[in-house]
């Protein structure tokens, strides 16, 4: 048992400084700072903007490959359309354009209600008027002309052009065929039917025209349209498909030129 202190033994303990209570010892505890430094915000900022340029990056190549593949399928549905008119027409393929007996233009290709039935499947083509027949569905066109949606993007013109190369405009509507027939196509798997343009038709002498201004929708002139990555699409006239650039038609020009079996279709 514990016996309480005298007042003489507490004054003693005052007095020879022994404490009457445990003293608290201090401990060397470092707090840990909240939040990120500046380097670590930096860090996380790189590696996100990384990621995102990454991820566009990805998106764009999707979408071009998408593009191109659209593309592809509409242009050969219409080497398909051409082929379905020739067969119709003993072997006349579609005449890229028509003038009627005062000599005016009367018809281009891409308002042709027979080819138009062929390409949309809508067999009320041939009913429509001059004016409905200008424009077109939007699941017939360029990807990337209804995305910019650039003057008359929504004629079938502004997307595609039949190479005219070798063939005679019309002067009235005597006139032999603004065509080729099946059997005057030398190359079929060389020789180009249709490109992407900007005009109706495409030619070798206005095979440069897209360097002067590469510009999307309809044009006056007979530009080839480089707009896949640099690339026009090419349908032949068997129905392959082909990617070609500025370089290519240099090359074209070096073996053969005009003459060269991807603008002629006759020797």
């Amino acid at each position: 048992a514990s016996h309480p202190l005298s007042p003489v033994q507490a004054r003693r303990i005052i007095k020879s400084g022994v404490p009457t209570a445990p003293i608290l010892m201090k401990t060397n505890i470092q707090r840990v700072p909240s939040g990120f430094t500046l380097i670590e915000l930096l860090v996380v900022v790189v590696i996100i903007a990384t990621l995102a340029s990454l991820t566009f990056l990805g998106f764009s190549r999707m979408r071009a490959a998408g593009d191109r593949a659209a593309t592809v399928a509409i242009m050969r549905q219409l080497q398909v359309a051409n082929m379905g008119y020739a067969i119709d027409n003993n072997g006349q393929y579609v005449p890229i354009a028509e003038k009627d007996k005062d000599g005016a233009l009367s018809m281009e290709w891409y308002k042709n209600p027979k080819v138009r039935a062929y390409l949309t499947g809508d067999p009320n083509e041939t009913e429509k008027s001059a004016n409905e027949l200008l424009v077109a569905p939007v699941s017939v066109l360029d990807p990337i002309v209804v995305r910019k949606k650039q003057r008359q993007w929504d004629r079938i013109s502004a997307s595609y052009g039949i190479n005219s190369t070798g063939l005679t405009w019309p002067t009235n509507d005597q006139s032999p065929p603004m065509s080729y027939k099946i059997s005057q196509v030398a190359n079929p798997g060389r020789t180009a039917f249709i490109a992407s343009a900007t005009n109706y038709m495409i030619s070798h002498g206005d095979r440069y025209l897209w360097k002067s201004g590469p510009v999307e929708g309809k044009t006056t002139t007979n530009k080839m349209a480089f707009r896949h990555e640099n690339k026009a699409v090419v349908i032949y006239y068997d129905g392959s498909t082909g990617f070609i650039t500025p370089g290519d038609l240099a090359e074209f020009d070096r073996k053969g030129g005009i003459a060269n079996p991807f603008w002629k279709a006759t020797p």
